[in-house]
């Protein structure tokens, strides 16, 4: 950040508007996440931050004081960095610290990380910076680089870059003439987050930022939370996660080599997950894949495309299946409900294809027994019709024999004749009377059909059920 004079005022357009104007460059605008698509920030938002930084007081003095002041508090008092400004050592130093979130710009499930932008607002007194107005042209705050002045080593615990230290050699502080300093480093951190995406993607999670005093312990170095420890007043809004400020944690750390007590100081942020996109592009798919696995059976056991149907789906579990797991973090502790209904809904494919293999397989076995029965009846009534031919050939053969009978006895045999014919039609008709009965009894393959279909749909409609019962719950 660069600071622009106006007039011969370290701060101000005049005495009377008692305010300083930074000008921000364009590296610090991308921090914040304020740069648009054409490379500029929008006025409003850059009033925004400005507002963040401005402070009030008695803007005058010129060049010359701010020279005459700089020699006198740094040069002439032997100033030094690595000194903790406080005239009694035997009480900490009060270091208050708050975090502004500008943006959450990533979660990544796999990698459990979060990446955020934002910038701290550090604040202490150093009782060796302090001077008296009057004394230097009514001059009472002055900017200077942060190497210029001590600084708590206030670091990053969680995060996973190899920069643990907030701020660069270009970030500038505000010191005041009572000793009060004002630091707000900006920052683009990763840190790590353990996600728990049971009931993703309604699941709800809790990040935080540690911070900790890296080598003064709290006799020291007392760290505490600033007013608003988390404020999102600058927050871009997120369309996949709600963002909202947690209550903060502040934990004491024992060193266990020196016996040491170190502050630290947990700001926590709750993210829930918007689900609308997720509900219909994944969500309503396996369920709608798992309800067409199961109409499969609705089609006729000898049609052969209800197998080819069943594969489809079964082959399309497994597309969704690995799309799921590209999101989700290799780890046993928290399985997604949504990973385990995908793999049941696989489960429930692999049977409709089990299922309608059997039932193609009966089908085929009861069509060869009836073509098989049909031919062994047909031979039947083939031989029936040889033996009756012979017999009528064997008759009239000896139809000679039989004339000289008398007419008693051709009646006889007449009536004995007609009785047998009408038996023979008799056992006809019941026969005729059994294979119609045969007919209308259900076939084995479609009985299978409708016992496959049932059980299919209430397993799919039960654990579909139980799923969303356990994520809503």
């Amino acid at each position: 950040m660069q600071w622009r004079t106006i007039h011969t005022c370290t701060r101000g357009l005049d005495s009377a508007s008692n305010v300083w104007i930074p000008l921000i460059n364009s590296g610090l605008l991308a921090d914040f996440g304020l740069i648009t698509t054409h490379g500029m920030a929008t006025w409003g938002q850059v009033i925004v931050v400005f507002l963040s930084f401005v402070r009030q007081g008695d803007a005058s003095g010129s060049s010359f004081h701010m020279t005459r002041l700089l020699k006198e508090i740094f040069e002439d008092t032997g100033y030094s960095t690595i000194v903790r400004p406080s005239s009694n050592y035997s009480e900490a130093l009060d270091v208050s610290v708050e975090i502004v979130f500008n943006s959450i710009l990533n979660l990544d499930l796999k990698k459990q990380i979060m990446r955020s932008t934002g910038f701290f607002r550090v604040q202490w007194k150093d009782e060796l910076l302090q001077w008296e107005p009057e004394k230097f042209g009514g001059m009472s705050e002055i900017i200077i680089p942060q190497n210029k002045v001590w600084h708590p080593d206030v670091a990053f615990y969680n995060t996973v870059e190899e920069k643990r230290y907030p701020g660069t050699a270009q970030t500038l502080v505000a010191v005041y003439h009572t000793g009060m300093v004002y630091w707000a480093p900006a920052f683009t951190l990763d840190t790590a987050c353990k996600f728990d995406v049971t009931k993703y993607p309604f699941d709800s999670n809790i990040c935080s930022i540690r911070v900790f005093s890296w080598m003064n312990d709290n006799t020291s170095v007392k760290l505490a939370f600033g007013k608003v420890p988390v404020n999102f007043a600058l927050v871009l809004e997120n369309g996949e996660y709600k963002v909202q400020a947690e209550s903060s944690l502040k934990n004491v750390m024992l060193a266990e080599r020196t016996q040491l007590f170190y502050d630290e100081l947990v700001f926590r942020v709750k993210l829930t997950r918007r689900p609308g996109y997720f509900i219909l592009s994944l969500l309503m798919p396996v369920m709608l894949l798992a309800i067409m696995c199961s109409t499969s059976f609705l089609l006729a056991p000898d049609e052969q495309d209800k197998l080819t149907v069943a594969i489809t789906v079964l082959l399309s579990f497994t597309v969704f299946l690995g799309v799921i797991d590209q999101d989700m973090p290799e780890t046993s502790d928290n399985i997604s409900l949504l990973v385990v209904y995908v793999s049941c809904m696989l489960a429930v494919g692999f049977i409709c294809v089990l299922g309608n293999v059997i039932v193609i397989k009966c089908d085929r076995w009861e069509s060869k027994k009836k073509e098989a029965k049909a031919i062994e009846n047909d031979v039947s009534s083939n031989n029936g019709l040889s033996m009756i031919t012979a017999t009528e050939r064997k008759d009239n053969h000896m139809l000679p024999r039989f004339t000289e009978r008398n007419n008693q006895s051709d009646v006889l045999i007449t009536e004995s004749d007609k009785m047998s014919d009408q038996s023979t039609h008799g056992n006809g008709d019941n026969g005729s009377q059994t294979e119609t009965v045969k007919c209308h009894r259900p076939k084995l393959s479609n009985v299978l059909n409708r016992i496959f279909f049932l059980m299919n749909l209430t397993i799919v409609l039960s654990l579909t059920i139980l799923m969303w019962v356990l994520m809503l719950k």
